[in-house]
């Protein structure tokens, strides 16, 4: 898989043909690159001795041939030129920040819904980050919560709100294919002890991606429509972020090539539906995985996105490699560099995997790239736990994401200042 990433923020047990050593239950090796993850196994975590840390909208008419026709009259609007690219680079600067989720929600519909979502915490947490000299969030929203579509724009109006206050740029993302394939409103299950992101949920669910009609494209299409009429104008706003993931099997463990369809329609009809709005802000939709079954997603990614987003999970010294492997789908030096498409990591940092802020973040600023860490609060995601952790998995010797405990406190007081000095606020 070219060491970029894993297959999902998954179980244990995955690609590669499933063959995953496990002691006591938990994957000894990455799902997806298959290295293996010490730091359950020798003390002081990854490494030696310094432990873990350190060193106007288209209407769908249907189906055709398993994509979706639009009907004619749809926006012209085109995919950003390399020049437009460049200079959005430039006047947003580099980004530094986390993927967020409130220290109180398992999910994206926890975080969002009216009977949870908790405005107060989000002040605390972003001013933590904003300490930590982070200037970015990337954030799920989900399609489910348009049901309540003024309420729902009210609660991003809010957030958008607070985090222009308080200098913080945003990402939001709409759709995504990771974890649990059955997505409600309502309350949310309670986290399963231990198990790292036990409750996330797909965007739409697997049901919906693999049965699209009229009607649900319909839905999707007003969820995102409205979104970005309603968001692209705002301060805070950099970038939307179409689509996680896609193709990532959720909780299968074999899904074939072909449950991919639905994940390629959507992506299509996503950029299709938000280009219709007319945005200001450049769309993208992140680079994963690299196996055969994936040519034709990324093929649609790259020529799709306007900035050129991946995530990178690896030992750092196969990000040179990764960044080849985003190269290929595009023209000769179309992304990269000075003269090249802009480029945003939008997920990375495993310490069990020695991806860290101290070796990784550095060389992505060095090359221009926005680096947005998976994680900011430890809290009901559990996502300090490692991929296939269960309820029987003990302590982590090392976190795996996260950068604060949940009385903001540091988890590492050395990558609190290592990141203050390569901070963007100065």
């Amino acid at each position: 898989y070219g060491g970029l990433a894993r297959v999902g923020r998954s179980r244990a047990n995955r690609r590669n043909g499933g063959r995953f050593a496990k002691v006591g239950g938990l994957s000894t090796t990455h799902p997806g690159t298959g290295e293996p993850s010490q730091a359950w196994r020798q003390p002081g975590g990854v490494g030696a001795a310094g432990g873990c840390g350190r060193a106007g909208r288209p209407r769908a008419t249907g189906l055709n041939g398993g994509r979706f026709a639009m009907v004619r009259g749809m926006s012209t609007a085109q995919r950003w030129t390399v020049e437009q690219s460049q200079a959005w680079r430039q006047q947003v600067g580099w980004l530094m920040g986390a993927n967020y989720l409130p220290r109180s929600a398992q999910n994206q519909l926890a975080m969002w819904q009216a009977e949870t979502f908790d405005l107060a915490m989000i002040r605390e947490e972003f001013g933590w980050a904003a300490e930590a000299g982070l200037n970015a969030f990337r954030i799920y929203l989900h399609d489910l919560l348009a049901g309540d579509l003024p309420g729902f724009l009210d609660r991003m109006q809010q957030v958008s709100d607070l985090a222009a206050e308080l200098g913080h740029k945003l990402i939001y993302v709409f759709f995504d294919d990771c974890w649990r394939p059955d997505p409600q409103l309502g309350p949310q299950l309670p986290p399963v002890p231990r198990m790292h992101n036990s409750r996330w949920v797909q965007s739409p669910g697997s049901a919906v991606r693999g049965a699209l009609d009229a009607s649900q494209l319909q839905r999707l299409g007003d969820y995102v429509s409205a979104v970005i009429e309603r968001f692209d104008g705002h301060d805070a706003v950099v970038l939307w972020d179409l689509y996680n993931e896609p193709g990532n099997p959720g909780e299968s463990t074999d899904a074939p090539a072909s449950d991919f369809e639905g994940s390629l329609a959507l992506l299509e009809s996503a950029f299709e539906w938000a280009r219709a709005v007319g945005p200001s802000k450049p769309l993208t939709a992140g680079h994963w995985h690299y196996g055969e079954a994936f040519q034709s997603l990324n093929a649609a990614q790259a020529r799709l996105s306007d900035v050129a987003s991946f995530h990178f999970y690896s030992h750092p010294h196969k990000l040179e490699r990764a960044l080849g492997q985003v190269s290929s789908f595009y023209s000769d030096g179309e992304v990269g560099g000075e003269q090249g498409r802009a480029m945003v990591c939008t997920e990375y940092m495993a310490r069990v995997n020695h991806n860290l802020f101290f070796n990784v973040t550095p060389l992505l600023k060095e090359r221009g790239i926005d680096a947005i860490h998976w994680g900011l609060v430890a809290g009901a995601s559990n996502t300090k736990y490692p991929w296939g952790s269960q309820p029987s998995s003990p302590e982590p010797l090392c976190w795996h994401h996260e950068l604060l405990h949940p009385d903001g406190s540091a988890y590492d007081e050395a990558e609190l200042a290592f990141l203050r000095g390569l901070s963007p606020r100065g």
